[in-house]
């Protein structure tokens, strides 16, 4: 069963896990500045929360439910990988 979520770790990880299965070289190497963009999200809203008086909890959800690797897109096809991103990024 997969799970979707919009956060800025699964975004991230999944890119981090698209680039690492992705053939096209080119492509490999642009999953991974996206990749480095996502983080830069998590960074910032982690010192949102922190300038917020909060703790940043990236790893649970807002009910608490802790992240799994369910929440990123497992495939190897080059075109599906590209799809599961392109939609992350039309739900975020």
């Amino acid at each position: 069963m997969r799970y979707i979520t919009d956060s800025e770790f699964s975004a991230a990880t999944q890119y981090l896990n698209h680039r690492s299965n992705m053939p096209n070289h080119y492509i490999k190497e642009l999953l991974g500045l996206i990749a480095a963009e996502e983080e830069s999200h998590l960074e910032m809203i982690a010192c949102a929360i922190k300038m917020l008086g909060g703790l940043p909890l990236s790893y649970v959800n807002s009910q608490g439910v802790p992240w799994n690797i369910d929440y990123v897109d497992q495939s190897l096809d080059p075109i599906a990988m590209l799809q599961a991103d392109a939609e992350a990024e039309i739900r975020a």
